[in-house]
């Protein structure tokens, strides 16, 4: 299944990316959690972020369905 991956912050560059936001499309297996995803981009599961599924929070065990718009967030942000 397709889905849309946008990460922001300092997350972009613990994946081996230096955009802000960066995104891109990604194809998952039917069943596919969020936390699949994570490891999927190489982003440690255990690190805490805020995952949004097309605009809402949602649980790292969530999911995914086709065509969802996942955003992965920084649990904190200075600024």
């Amino acid at each position: 299944m397709k889905i849309k991956v946008k990460v922001f912050s300092y997350l972009c560059n613990l994946i081996g990316r230096e955009e802000n936001p960066y995104s891109f499309n990604m194809e998952m297996g039917k069943g596919a959690m969020s936390t699949d995803l994570l490891r999927a981009i190489n982003l440690q599961v255990d690190i805490p972020v805020i995952i949004l599924i097309n605009g809402t929070v949602k649980e790292k065990n969530y999911i995914l369905q086709e065509n969802d718009e996942v955003s992965i967030l920084p649990f904190i942000e200075g600024g």
